[in-house]
């Protein structure tokens, strides 16, 4: 599991860092999943490797408060995590990667469309691995993700409706 994340300002931050913290608890079988925390402003950094250890995964997004700055380059960075678990994951377990953003890309080279043809390719198109967007705060255009990333097997879902289902 990685979970990914950008926000602008300090409620929508504390909104996403909850939210993700959520999917640690809900997600994360301690001592036996990975989880790997990495955000997103202007580029990609990895925030915590991945790690068995649940309480380290807690601490890494409770520390995220004061990395607040920058654009969304959300397209670019969701491919670029891909590669993180390409890299690191363990490719006999199912991998489950949840992207947390505050608003819709500003920041990327290429478009929805090459990020949505590159996410199937690299990632969706695999029936054990699993890719959420989760939206936060107001600038999240939901229509837009929906419509985008549905067809390549991504589920969008907004804070409010995460665990519903």
């Amino acid at each position: 599991m990685v979970l990914v994340r950008a926000t602008t300002q300090n409620t929508q931050i504390s909104c996403a860092i909850k939210a993700s913290n959520e999917l640690v608890k809900n997600l994360h079988r301690d001592g036996l999943d990975r989880g790997c925390i990495a955000t997103f402003n202007d580029s990609m950094v990895v925030r915590q490797s991945f790690t068995r250890d649940e309480a380290s995964l807690y601490r890494s997004l409770n520390g995220l408060s004061n990395v607040v700055s920058g654009g969304t380059r959300l397209y670019d960075s969701m491919i670029d995590v891909i590669k993180t678990f390409q890299r690191n994951g363990d490719r006999s377990r199912p991998w489950i990667l949840v992207v947390v953003t505050d608003g819709d890309d500003n920041r990327s080279s290429r478009g929805l469309k090459k990020c949505a043809e590159e996410i199937s390719r690299l990632f969706t198109k695999k029936s054990n691995n699993f890719l959420f967007v989760v939206g936060v705060g107001d600038g999240v255009d939901s229509t837009k993700m929906e419509q985008s990333f549905s067809h390549v097997g991504v589920i969008f879902l907004l804070k409010q409706d995460m665990f519903r289902y």
